[in-house]
């Protein structure tokens, strides 16, 4: 589910808006988001210290990023995917049975 609306949300940056970067900025800790954006197509591009205030205290994150033509790469390829799983399911069978 996140991943489809994290997918839904780059189509809109890059398709409609016409963004040519789009970055993300996540706590170390957080190694669930980090693994997504990498899935996805997002960089790691490193650690900025102490860049994030909550209340009295300041906590490292790191930025990820994609850009236009990484994302536009990522959905080619997931199209090639679809279409060669496709016809991999017809040759095997070939009559949908």
């Amino acid at each position: 589910m996140r991943q489809k609306a994290l997918k839904a949300l780059l189509s809109y940056g890059f398709d409609v808006l016409q963004l040519n970067r789009i970055g993300a900025i996540v706590y170390p800790e957080n190694l669930p988001s980090q693994k997504l954006l990498e899935k996805i197509g997002f960089t790691n591009e490193g650690l900025l210290r102490e860049y994030l205030i909550q209340g009295s205290t300041a906590h490292d994150t790191y930025v990820y990023s994609i850009l236009r033509s990484e994302w536009e790469r990522t959905q080619e390829k997931e199209v090639r995917d679809r279409k060669n799983d496709l016809n991999h399911k017809n040759t095997k069978n070939p009559q949908g049975k």
